[in-house]
This record gives C-alpha cells, sequence and structure tokens, in this order.
C-alpha cells in the first residue's frame, strides 16, 4: 500500500509475489525515495528451509512490479529490517546471527548500516 501524505491515510493493499520470501514469509521493509518515485527494500533474498540470509537491498521503479538487486549488505544469516532516510543516506536495521541450524531472534545480533542512497540513476552498486 501506498501513503502520499506521510502515513496519515494508506490506499488499497497488493500482495507483491516479485519479490523473493521464503515458505513461511520474512518482515522485509520498503520505503520510496524523495527525489523520485524508486522504491526501495530491504530483505534476505537466498533461503534454506525457514533459514534466511544475504541482506540486501532492491530497488523498482515500476511500483513493485519488478525487482533489481542493488547491493548485498550482508552475505551471512539475516532477517527482519527496517529503512528509513538519514541524512543524504539510507539507514538500515537489521537482525543478524551466528546461528545456522534454526531461525532465532538475537537482540544483542542487531546490526546497523548507513548505505548510499539508491536513489539516483545508478541501477547498481554490488549484486
Amino acid at each position: 500500500t501506498f501513503s502520499t501524505d506521510g502515513g496519515e491515510h494508506w490506499g488499497p493493499t497488493q500482495v507483491l509475489n516479485s519479490l523473493p520470501s521464503p515458505p513461511p514469509g520474512c518482515e522485509g521493509s520498503t520505503i520510496r525515495c524523495r527525489e523520485n518515485d524508486r522504491l526501495v527494500y530491504s530483505g534476505p533474498v537466498h533461503f534454506k528451509s525457514t533459514l534466511r540470509d544475504r541482506m540486501s537491498i532492491m530497488t523498482s521503479d515500476d511500483d513493485g512490479a519488478t525487482w533489481q538487486r542493488y547491493m548485498l549488505v550482508d552475505p551471512g544469516s539475516a532477517a527482519y529490517s527496517a529503512l528509513v532516510w538519514y541524512g543524504q543516506n539510507l539507514a538500515l536495521l537489521y537482525d543478524r546471527s551466528n546461528v545456522t541450524t534454526d531461525v532465532r531472534f538475537e537482540p544483542d545480533h542487531m546490526s546497523f548500516a548507513a548505505l548510499p542512497s539508491p536513489c539516483n540513476n545508478v541501477s547498481s552498486v554490488i549484486v
């Protein structure tokens, strides 16, 4: 769903099957660029059963119909993420884990990354 007034009101909800997702699902984050209509998504893009890894940033220039990989942030075990603008940077808060045998939230393994903005015309930084 989209909001054009800072989250005060929301449009109709849409299911986007164009993003990678493990069978039980995984919370990611989506934000719109301030300079244009590009959407930016954070979430893991590789799954082994319910395990998730390769926290990545993806972009869409067609309202989420298709996505391009923009940046690999963390190649290891990673999940739940949140995006926000932090000055001129994109800020990402996400869950990392050293556990590779099951899904578990470990509060001591939260990570923060200030990333370059994916909102310019560059199609990718790191794949």
